[in-house]
């Protein structure tokens, strides 16, 4: 997720060594991270995205963005950074996502806060030359019907169902016996998001939820499913979900460690 300025996350130069950002627990095809966003800033991500499109010059290749407000940031500046980031990034993306839901960083995201922030964006992206749909992502559905009428209203593109969950004491049954202690002292001390596996199931519960609520309530949201998925015994299993909702998937912890493109690191010393 892009910023509008640099943000060293938990990253702190002084607390390395006093934390650790990120834990693998490949045994139950799981991990944690508690990094905050640590980022270049929305100035550099411009200039990685036309280098990659230089070199590459890519066809059928939608690149989106996702933007959330500054954590260190006033509410004004807060603000004033994501526009001047969602003007910064549009003529060179297909679509944002509004991340509302990042576990590891403080930010309001009340829905008198949340709904400022979408008018405003949506007044700036309807001032674009180039129609760029506009989704929000979010840490679960909550009242589902409630949830989905409220985004419909605010004329937004769709929403992306979930990201990395918090609620510890609900998973750890999903955690192998020889990861618990690791899980237990991780969360406990750490804090931190839990992707992967453990969490495929109450994802695949809240964007059933949700497209059920699209249809109920006749709303033009699009939904993509995201949390947990593995392999293509999940992707099939959200596949089943009605296609004209939900209509796209994304794959990370589980595709990073199907793909060996991971370099997990020896986190157990934390246990020691």
């Amino acid at each position: 997720t892009v910023l509008s300025e640099s943000f060293a996350g938990n990253l702190k130069p002084s607390l390395l060594g006093k934390i650790n950002p990120w834990v693998s627990l490949p045994n139950s095809k799981a991990a944690i991270n508690s990094l905050g966003l640590p980022n270049s800033g929305v100035s550099k991500v411009v200039e990685n995205i036309k280098k990659f499109k230089d070199k590459y010059s890519p066809e059928d290749f939608p690149i989106g963005a996702s933007l959330m407000v500054h954590p260190a940031h006033e509410p004004q500046q807060q603000l004033d950074g994501i526009l001047k980031s969602f003007e910064m990034l549009a003529p060179l993306v297909d679509f944002f996502e509004i991340n509302e839901s990042c576990p590891n960083c403080e930010h309001d995201d009340s829905q008198s806060e949340l709904g400022q922030r979408m008018q405003e964006l949506i007044s700036l992206r309807d001032s674009q030359a180039n129609y760029l749909p506009v989704l929000v992502k979010l840490k679960n559905i909550g009242d589902a019907n409630h949830t989905i009428k409220f985004f419909d209203n605010l004329n937004l593109d769709g929403l992306v169902l979930t990201n990395t969950q918090t609620n510890y004491e609900d998973m750890q049954n999903q955690i192998k016996p020889a990861e618990k202690k690791l899980y237990k002292t991780y969360t406990e001390n750490f804090n931190g998001g839990v992707s992967g596996k453990p969490i495929y199931g109450f994802a695949l519960e809240q964007i059933k939820a949700a497209n059920q609520a699209v249809v109920a309530t006749d709303s033009k949201l699009k939904l993509i499913h995201v949390g947990g998925i593995y392999d293509s015994n999940d992707m099939a299993e959200s596949r089943q979900i009605n296609q004209d909702v939900v209509c796209l998937r994304q794959w990370y912890t589980g595709l990073m460690e199907q793909l060996g493109i991971c370099p997990w690191r020896d986190t157990y010393s934390l246990v020691k």
